[in-house]
């Protein structure tokens, strides 16, 4: 990304923390961000495609850590779950604290765009798209499926309580704590639990 790329972005951040979308002028984007308009335009064609990218990229890199779960197995994390801890949530929290300023315009009761939905719609995919690479049967049943909205709206609402909070308690206590929430009848049942073993142990067999 070019430097002046980055300039507006935080720019339009900046200003989205102080004001609304549709307060800000392309006039007030440029003069902060010290750009020419003409600049802007190489890259938008207004602010909201600006915002767009911005919601884009903050979505795609969360659930880019999310997918990483793939890299392990179905029975890495339920051990790891049984534990109490899953290293992977630390990381969850690392990512919602780096990019604070914006998550927290974003995530806020106030925000004009639909931010939270897109958000927890990602998470709610990726989720479904991990369990079936682990080759967890999901069940064409809505109860399901509400299980899965459920779960995605209680990640962000955690996260953006966790921001209300001032990131406080420390990334690490959160991933203890938003392990400590999977639990078998919650989130996941017995039955996922014992198939995504078999599945890995006889994975393990064929190797």
């Amino acid at each position: 990304m070019g430097k002046q790329k980055k300039y507006i972005k935080r720019a339009f951040i900046d200003l989205l923390k102080e004001e609304s979308i549709h307060k800000i002028s392309v006039h007030s984007l440029t003069k902060k961000a010290d750009v020419s308009r003409s600049c802007f335009y190489t890259y938008y064609s207004d602010k909201f495609e600006l915002l767009d990218e911005i919601e884009v990229e903050l979505i795609n890199n969360f659930t880019h850590i999310m997918k990483d779960l793939r890299n392990k197995s179905a029975d890495y994390f339920f051990n790891c779950i049984e534990d109490s801890h899953y290293p992977a949530y630390d990381t969850y929290f690392n990512y919602i604290e780096e990019h604070r300023d914006i998550l927290s315009v974003l995530l806020s009761p106030t925000s004009e765009t639909n931010f939270t939905f897109r958000f927890m719609t990602a998470i709610a995919k990726t989720r479904k798209e991990t369990l079936q690479y682990w080759n967890i049967s999901i069940k064409d049943d809505p109860f399901d499926t509400f299980n899965e909205n459920l779960l995605a709206s209680s990640y962000v609402s955690t996260f953006k309580t966790w921001l209300d909070n001032n990131c406080q308690p420390s990334a690490n206590k959160m991933g203890h704590y938003l392990t400590s929430l999977w639990r078998p009848g919650f989130f996941y049942s017995d039955e996922q639990y014992q198939e995504a073993i078999k599945y890995n142990l006889n994975k393990k067999r064929t190797r």
